[in-house]
């Protein structure tokens, strides 16, 4: 991770970054779920209309 740019005394700002990183994270793992999900009820949806 050579392109962050905190140091000594930029504690604050890089644990703010952390939590932003960490939630774009979640939101990444949230739409995987979502549309693994999705997937599960197309193929339940496309047997039901067999």
């Amino acid at each position: 991770m050579s392109d962050l740019k905190y140091g000594k005394g930029d504690e604050a700002e890089a644990l703010k970054q952390a939590i932003r990183e960490l939630s774009e994270a979640q939101k990444i793992v949230h739409t995987a779920l979502i549309s693994e999900k999705l997937e599960k009820v197309s193929k339940l949806l496309a047997t039901v209309q067999v």
